[in-house]
């Protein structure tokens, strides 16, 4: 179980911090296209190397595209300008403890910046094209109010939602979220607060005008800390107790739903968006624990448990459960943002989703069914997840996190429906002396079949094979014939199958062993679909 699942769903609620993610490095331009088509419009912290580790949220404000960065030495606002995403605010706005933009709205003819920061307190800036004006510091007056994680327009207002947590060592704990409008951006008022008075409500983390209605969504659990040995080593336990769904009704928030809707383990109704005339709300699901050495932040003894994330449909009197125990995986535990969009004459929902184990990816709904819009990681393996998605133009843009060689923006559309497999996973095998395995791949389709064998070797270097299956065929690779035989870690590998021109195939891998002997078969494996 990864670190980074506790730690994302953590921060919605203790710091409401940008994305603990991690990915490899891309080559401008280049795609990965098995599943939809998406090229790589950005990589490499869009300019910064290691800098900006997460790419998200977004904003179209006059025509363009806006990125907000998480970055340790002060959050960026980006603009994609042609092939560049260039910059148009000092880093943090002046302060590195400004570490992440976590909301971005359009309101009147200025764009609005809210930030994370969990040691001065939240912030807001607004920008006219060419000007920042800080309008909100110092968390609304409060600094354990920590995060702007949601903003919306709604009659003719801006409103902002805050995480609210007390980071200390001695009795920690929420006074409760809050929301705060402004009719004209610079002065706001209290709409909300204490968490519609349930202080585990600690977190707003949507906002969504819908029929007329404006909807929060919250992130509801408790957060304790005890001492493993006091002031240096401390048990941190997150426990869900299930979020909320408010209704904003004169100046009164109306409960809609709660305890989870479905799942007290549903800790944080964390994305809004409209689909088909109705309301879609995405969740993270999960809670769990980790011990922390206070001074070095190091953190071991991680747990995390899911039930897998739940999308619902709201059509302003029912809330429908669409997806529960994730995509038919319950390591997908967190749907983190949603957009519309059409592709040809299908209008589509795609959800940036959040994975305990793998790599994450984009979903898909046409209306009907779910399914895979891009390749995990977009076929970076070290890709751990994504930090905003946005339709803009004819397409959809993603952020991911990358940590180790800085955030990546992928650009494309997804398919219209489920695509057949064209990768597959086998986690052994070897080409010692008296084993000899076969690679069987079938091709079922109209369509000849371009393959790429990759085998990674015990002794950490790779190999590759290619074949071309001709249509309605079938054709058998024999690893030995490029991996050698011998007895020793080189000659062991584990192996990906990939049809690189989106042609579905099948793919089994026989192996025979040599027995007093005589050779036998056995080891029939058909491979992991991702």
């Amino acid at each position: 179980m990864k670190k980074a699942a506790f730690l994302a769903a953590a921060a919605i609620l203790v710091a409401g911090l940008a994305f603990p993610f991690a990915s490899i490095a891309a080559t401008n331009g280049s795609t990965a296209s098995s599943i939809g088509t998406w090229t790589l419009s950005a990589g490499s912290g869009l300019g910064t190397g290691t800098a900006n580790t997460a790419a998200g949220p977004f904003a179209v404000y006059k025509g363009n595209l806006y990125v907000g960065t998480s970055n340790n030495n002060g959050c960026q606002v980006r603009v994609k300008s042609g092939n560049s995403w260039n910059p148009v605010n000092p880093a943090g706005f002046g302060s590195a403890n400004n570490k992440s933009i976590s909301s971005l709205k359009v309101f009147g003819d200025n764009l609005y910046a809210g930030t994370a920061n969990e040691t001065d307190g939240c912030g807001i800036w607004s920008y006219n094209g060419t000007t920042w004006t800080n309008v909100v510091s110092g968390g609304f007056g409060n600094k354990d109010n920590l995060t702007v994680t949601a903003m919306e327009v709604f009659n003719n207002k801006l409103y902002a939602g805050t995480t609210n947590y007390k980071i200390t060592l001695i009795n920690p704990g929420s006074d409760g979220a809050g929301i705060w409008s402004s009719g004209n951006g610079t002065t706001w008022t209290s709409v909300a607060s204490g968490g519609f008075g349930d202080t585990l409500n600690e977190g707003v983390t949507a906002l969504k005008s819908f029929n007329g209605n404006l909807y929060a969504g919250t992130a509801r659990a408790q957060v304790a800390i005890s001492w493993v040995t006091f002031p240096t080593v401390m048990k941190l336990t997150l426990t869900s107790v299930g979020c909320e769904l408010r209704r904003l009704n004169g100046s009164n928030w109306d409960k809609v739903a709660g305890n989870g809707f479905s799942d007290v383990r549903n800790i944080a109704a964390n994305t809004m968006e409209i689909y088909g005339g109705k309301l879609m709300i995405g969740t993270t699901n999960g809670d769990g624990s980790a011990t922390l050495e206070v001074m070095s932040q190091k953190i071991s003894d991680f747990t995390y448990q899911t039930n897998g994330l739940c999308v619902y449909r709201y059509n302003g009197s029912t809330l429908t459960r669409l997806v529960s125990g994730g995509f038919n995986n319950i390591n997908d535990f967190s749907a983190g943002s949603m957009t519309a969009m059409k592709v040809g004459s299908s209008n589509l929902l795609l959800a940036a989703v959040g994975v305990t184990q793998g790599q994450p990816r984009v979903e898909v709904y046409n209306g009907s069914t779910w399914f895979s819009g891009s390749e995990d990681g977009f076929g970076n393996s070290n890709n751990t997840g994504m930090g905003g998605i946005a339709t803009f133009g004819n397409s959809a843009y993603v952020g991911t996190g990358n940590s180790t060689q800085g955030c990546e923006v992928w650009y494309g559309t997804p398919p219209t429906s489920k695509v057949e497999p064209t990768t597959f996973y086998f986690a052994e095998g070897t080409c010692r002396p008296n084993f000899d395995p076969y690679f069987c791949i079938q091709n079922p389709g109209s369509t000849a079949a371009n393959v790429t064998l990759t085998y990674m070797k015990g002794d950490g270097t790779t190999a590759s094979d290619t074949v071309t299956v001709p249509k309605n065929s079938r054709t058998t690779v024999l690893p030995r014939n490029k991996l050698g035989t011998g007895d020793d870690a080189a000659h062991d590998f584990s192996t990906k199958v990939q049809c690189t021109n989106g042609q579905p195939i099948v793919v089994e891998r026989p192996m025979y062993f040599n027995y007093n002997g005589a050779w036998t078969g056995g080891h029939d494996v058909v491979g992991f679909i991702p």
